[in-house]
């Protein structure tokens, strides 16, 4: 975020979190009949946002799982077999070991991540079409004036 977006306003600024796209184009707003939103009967609130695109960062929420687990995100089939014969290379292998033992085996998991970033970019096995993603937004603010409206509910 800092390096797309700039640095927060305020030291106490946190990350936001916010779906630009729930499940698809056609259902970008989160069904709140469907369970999974926040434990079973606990109250929340669905706000929706009117924000600048210049101050929101887009990703793919389905390859944001490769950030997580801290895996490469190939390019194409070719891509992953190229990378996982290095792996062979290295052989066994602990995340928090790689960058120690190899920078450039680090930098190169480290780029491929920039994929999710390209909301187009979709390869089969890899990476949905634009309209079949799911599309989360970071901010660093909400100013109070930029929200439209909010839906309060219980989950279920």
């Amino acid at each position: 975020m800092r390096s797309r977006l700039g640095p927060p306003s305020s030291y106490s600024d946190l990350p936001l979190w916010a779906w630009y796209q729930w499940e698809s184009s056609v259902r970008v707003r989160p069904d709140l009949r469907c369970s999974g939103h926040l434990p079973t009967g606990q109250s929340g609130v669905l706000i929706e946002l009117d924000i600048d695109a210049l101050q929101v960062l887009l990703s793919a929420f389905e390859l944001w799982h490769y950030i997580l687990n801290y895996q490469y995100l190939p390019a194409s089939g070719k891509d992953w077999r190229r990378f996982d014969a290095l792996l062979e290379d290295l052989g066994s292998w602990t995340p928090s070991e790689v960058p120690v033992r190899n920078r450039a085996f680090h930098r190169a998991i480290r780029e491929s991540w920039t994929r999710i970033f390209d909301l187009h970019w979709s390869r089969r096995k890899i990476a949905s079409a634009f309209a079949r993603k799911a599309i989360q937004a970071t901010f660093w603010r909400l100013p109070l004036d930029r929200v439209r409206s909010f839906t309060v509910f219980r989950a279920r």
